[in-house]
Parts: structure tokens; C-alpha cells; sequence
């Protein structure tokens, strides 16, 4: 599952230009992609939803806090999470491509 998710972006990031978004950009992108893991969410809406997904993204890898992007194999698309101040991941909703995501932040 890891080398796939890494040919996903890499393939989405050829073909999609980034936005910025929260000062990631092409230039940098490589800073805030990290290892995929398999990780726990919680639901937003609902504290007891748990979503097993694979992080791919930390907008702060260095100290677990704001927003990360999954890859949620049962829907075949990445999402939007963030840490919550009790260090739990959050679902925030699902966005389709990495690119998409990554400019929704």
C-alpha cells in the first residue's frame, strides 16, 4: 500500500499544480509528505465513528498539530484530518484526489 500511495501523489502532482495551500507548494511538498501509515480518526461529527486510513501528509511532522492528508482505501480517495488538542487524529471529510485535498486545507 505504501508504494502505491507514493505513485498515486507523485502522479497527481504531475498533473495538478498546487495552490499553496497553508505554505505548501511544489517547491516544498517533500517537507510534509511523510511515510503512509495506518492510522485511526475519529468522526467530526461523532467521536465514536473510527476510521482506519492512511496518513500521507502532516502540515507540522514535527509536532503532531494541524492538518494531515489520508487515503482511504475503501473509498479510493484522500480526506482532510487535523490533531485535536487531545493529540487524537479527526476526520474532516473527503476531498477525491491528493492535489484537491491538499488545495482545500
Amino acid at each position: 500500500m505504501q508504494e502505491f500511495l507514493k505513485r498515486l501523489i507523485k502522479e497527481d502532482l504531475k498533473m495538478n499544480p498546487l495552490k499553496g495551500a497553508h505554505g505548501i507548494d511544489s517547491e516544498n511538498i517533500n517537507e510534509f509528505l511523510i511515510e503512509p501509515k495506518l492510522e485511526k480518526y475519529i468522526g467530526s461529527s461523532n467521536r465514536n465513528d473510527i476510521f482506519e486510513v492512511w496518513t500521507v501528509l502532516q502540515e507540522n511532522p514535527d509536532n503532531r498539530s494541524g492538518y494531515t492528508i489520508f487515503y482511504d482505501p475503501e473509498d479510493k480517495g484522500f480526506g482532510l484530518g487535523l490533531y485535536t488538542s487531545d493529540d487524537q487524529l479527526m476526520h474532516l471529510g473527503f476531498y477525491g484526489s491528493f492535489s484537491k485535498t491538499l488545495n482545500s486545507m
